[in-house]
């Protein structure tokens, strides 16, 4: 199912109605299977979304809360 999230109102009822009864938790972890799919078939190194998602942490990090200074 196809759908623009932008023409949805609030409204729970409407929702449904759009989904037609499917499981709305089921249905965004589909569209994001669809998206990392997407993803995956990119040519490696000439899109953002490949480069991002490949891309590892350099560094450590402090744990806990800041200090103050």
């Amino acid at each position: 199912m196809l759908c623009k999230w932008n023409d949805i109102t609030s409204t729970n009822k409407e929702i449904d109605q759009l989904l037609e009864g499917e499981n709305i938790v089921s249905f965004i972890k589909s569209i994001t299977l669809r998206w990392l799919e997407h993803v995956v078939r990119m040519e490696e190194g000439s899109r953002f979304p490949k480069m991002i998602m490949n891309a590892r942490m350099e560094g450590e990090r402090r744990r806990g809360r800041p200090k103050k200074q």
